[in-house]
């Protein structure tokens, strides 16, 4: 990753990374739990990261499917500085 701008997203290039495509598949799993919703992931069309607050937050433009439609959704998800634990921030439909 490049340095981030405390408080200014920047982008992500390599999207298909599997630590991406992981944080991707959290958020959808994870909204599901919350709302009681069946959506499932598609691909990750966007990553995005910041750094505040001694949080890593990336900002995921993501794809899923909610039976047979396909819709786009944005996801934050975060991570303590020096830790693994995912946290889910937010998840809208875009």
């Amino acid at each position: 990753m490049n340095q981030a701008i405390a408080g200014g997203w920047e982008p992500i290039g390599n999207i298909g990374d599997i630590r991406y495509i992981r944080m991707a598949n959290f958020a959808v799993t994870q909204y599901d739990r919350q709302v009681g919703a069946k959506l499932a992931f598609e691909r990750l069309n966007k990553v995005e990261y910041q750094v505040a607050a001694a949080r890593q937050y990336f900002r995921l433009h993501l794809s899923a499917k909610n039976g047979p439609f396909s819709n786009n959704y944005e996801a934050i998800v975060w991570l303590p500085q020096l830790s693994l634990v995912l946290h889910l921030d937010s998840f809208k439909r875009i």
